[in-house]
């Protein structure tokens, strides 16, 4: 086994550190070495199976079946029982709790946002309640603002 300079300079200074022999040193590396592979294929397994099942949930995403019609997950589906159902398109399909609890929240915000009254100022809170769900879409979407007009 060929070490560089850098190999070598970690062996002694793992020898001045421990006291241990060259050769246990080189052992010892081996012994990382392999060890590191394997770790290192074992988190490319479970990225790839990972991926997979992502895969496989956004390709359900919007079709009926026994998940939520909404993020794909196999998770206990049931109703949602938002406000604004027609709107969001959740009335007669399957939701799980997450989307669900996103659809009621979302739809508690516009429910307050529809309240205020409508004026023609930039400040108004109306506008402001507006820009706060605009905003939270854009974080999430993660695209380019222009891209939305």
């Amino acid at each position: 086994m060929k070490l560089n300079s850098a190999d070598l300079a970690e062996v002694r200074l793992v020898r001045a550190i421990t006291g241990m022999t060259e050769t246990d040193c080189l052992e010892e590396q081996k012994n990382m070495d392999s060890f590191d592979q394997e770790h290192v294929n074992a988190v490319e397994r479970y990225i790839a199976g990972v991926a997979e099942g992502e895969e496989r949930r956004l390709a359900r995403r919007g079709k009926g079946g026994a998940w939520c019609f909404f993020c794909g997950e196999s998770a206990p589906t049931g109703t949602c029982s938002c406000s604004f159902p027609e709107s969001f398109g959740c009335s007669q399909r399957r939701v799980c709790a997450a989307c669900a609890e996103a659809h009621r929240i979302i739809g508690s915000h516009l429910e307050r946002m529809f309240l205020l009254p409508r004026v023609d100022r930039v400040s108004s809170r109306r506008n402001r309640a507006y820009h706060q769900l605009y905003g939270a879409a854009l974080d999430l979407a993660e695209i380019d603002p222009g891209q939305w007009v």
